[in-house]
């Protein structure tokens, strides 16, 4: 999609016909860290890739850092951005916990590969717009400017074989595009990235006790990477056991300087609420890339100087939530485990907010 098909749309979306509303002005401060791990603890799968191993092909950590600023519908605001999501078959997993824990199957196997990885940090600026198109039916579009500080994207698929003599053999080519040879030490490269994301938001009350609220995060982007690093693996050694027990795994690695186009990851997000007159709300929440899909079902128990409780329960991911909302401030904590070393799901969500 080119610069001037969106320019189209964004015209499109200012002429239509809205209804205004009263909407205070205020400032809002936002922090939010969505942490998964499937087949590891996050403390392994981030550390030394120790500890048990379960059935799982996704990990991935969501952070942000939010300013804004809103006058009426319009919306001003910075934010700090930093994205890791890696996909992978369970033979994948397999493989790379035996390496790293030193584990040498009993028989011949053969491990089918596959890995996926998408990396984004970058700060920027955002500027959107809410439209209440009817009394019931609200649209936003947000746009978002990248100032991109580091990347990488890239997928490995093959297969290795791993012997009964203590030989590993991985046929797996691969190109990973970042913006920071970690690689090889030549070419030396730090590329910086500049670019564009645009959200669109959707709510609809069909009903006096429903609710239903639609996001799509980068629906549309683009990250420009000038003199990137393409590091290709066409081949990889044999792999054997040294000297000291444990396994040498070495890829052989080309490295090449080039511009690189990144995509962002579409996220959606879909709610729905319903609401009755005796202060409790139901709602039921759905988070979907091409990666995974977490389902949400909660509970928000309104009081009193418009504070409300949540309680929620992630049915995916064996996770529960508790939070509270006042007008001034708000926090959500999520996770499977009171045990720091022993969760695959942590997520905090704090904010602030300043009326004026």
């Amino acid at each position: 999609m080119n610069f001037r098909t969106i320019l189209l749309g964004v015209s499109l979306i200012f002429s239509l016909e809205t209804y205004s509303a009263e909407v205070a002005p205020k400032i809002d401060i936002s922090i939010d860290s969505y942490n998964y791990s499937q087949a590891k603890y996050i403390n392994d799968y981030i550390g030394s890739f120790s500890g048990v191993l379960k059935n799982g092909d996704h990990a991935v950590s969501l952070n942000k850092l939010s300013f804004d600023i809103n006058y009426n519908h319009l919306n001003f605001g910075l934010f700090k951005r930093l994205d890791y999501v890696h996909s992978f078959s369970s033979d994948t997993a397999t493989l790379h916990h035996n390496i790293k824990n030193n584990l040498t199957p009993n028989s011949p196997q053969t491990y089918q590969l596959n890995l996926r990885m998408e990396h984004i940090e970058a700060s920027g600026i955002k500027l959107g717009y809410e439209w209440q198109i009817q009394q019931n039916i609200a649209f936003s579009l947000t746009g978002n400017y990248f100032l991109g500080v580091n990347f990488h994207t890239g997928e490995l698929e093959g297969h290795a074989e791993w012997s009964s003599d203590d030989e590993l053999q991985v046929f797996a080519p691969s190109v990973v595009y970042s913006a920071k040879n970690e690689l090889l030490q030549y070419p030396k490269t730090n590329s910086n990235g500049k670019g564009y994301s645009f959200d669109l938001g959707f709510n609809w009350q069909p009903r006096e006790y429903w609710r239903v609220e639609l996001q799509a995060n980068d629906a549309i982007s683009q990250i420009s990477w000038k003199k990137a690093t393409a590091n290709q693996i066409n081949r990889w050694k044999t792999h054997q056991t040294d000297s000291t027990g444990r396994l040498d795994a070495t890829p052989v690695l080309e490295g090449r300087i080039l511009d690189y186009e990144q995509k962002l990851i579409q996220s959606y997000k879909g709610t729905i609420n319903f609401e009755k007159d005796n202060g409790y709300e139901y709602f039921s929440t759905l988070l979907h890339n091409k990666f995974f899909s977490h389902h949400q079902l909660g509970l928000k128990k309104h009081l009193e100087n418009d504070r409300t409780l949540i309680f929620a329960w992630h049915r995916d991911i064996n996770a529960f939530q508790i939070g509270l909302s006042t007008p001034f401030a708000d926090i959500k904590f999520t996770t499977d485990s009171i045990s720091s070393k022993k969760r695959h799901f942590f997520n905090l969500s704090m904010g602030m907010s300043y009326v004026f």
